[in-house]
C-alpha cells in the first residue's frame, strides 16, 4: 500500500527528488506491515522499483543502487536520471537504526518474485 509520505525512520532512495517521497511496501504478500518491509522512494524510483529496473541492495553494511538486466531496455538518457549502477546510497538517506533499514529477506523475495537478475550477475 502506498502512502503519501514516508513514515518516520523509513529509508529514502529519492536522490535528486527527495521532497516527493512515497512509501512503498516491498512485499505485499500477507501484508507484512513492518518498517523493514518498506522503502521511501520518489515517484521516478518508485516506478523503476515496481518495474524491476533497479532496487536497493545491501553489500556488507552499505546499501547500493543496483540495476537489473531490465535496465538494458531503457535508453541511456532516461537511465541516467535513475543514478549510476552500483551507487552507494548515502548513509544520511538511511535510518540511523540499522534494524529499521530494508530487510534483505524482503528485497530478495521481491527480486525472486519479479524474476529479474542484476546486471553484474549477482
Amino acid at each position: 500500500r502506498d502512502r503519501l509520505t514516508a513514515p518516520p525512520g523509513s529509508v529514502a532512495l529519492a536522490g535528486w527528488r527527495r521532497q516527493e517521497q512515497i512509501f512503498k511496501m516491498i512485499q505485499t504478500i500477507h501484508d507484512l506491515d513492518v518498517v523493514t518491509n518498506g522503502i521511501a522512494l520518489c515517484p521516478l524510483h518508485h516506478w523503476a522499483f515496481d518495474s524491476g529496473i533497479m532496487m536497493p541492495w545491501r553489500i556488507g553494511n552499505d546499501y547500493h543502487l543496483k540495476f537489473t538486466t531490465r535496465a538494458d531496455l531503457i535508453d541511456s538518457t532516461s537511465l541516467a536520471q535513475l543514478g549510476t549502477d552500483g551507487l552507494k546510497i548515502p548513509a544520511e538517506w538511511l535510518p540511523v537504526d540499522p534494524a529499521k533499514r530494508p530487510s534483505m529477506h524482503f528485497l530478495g523475495r521481491y527480486q525472486a518474485d519479479l524474476g529479474v537478475e542484476f546486471r553484474d550477475g549477482a
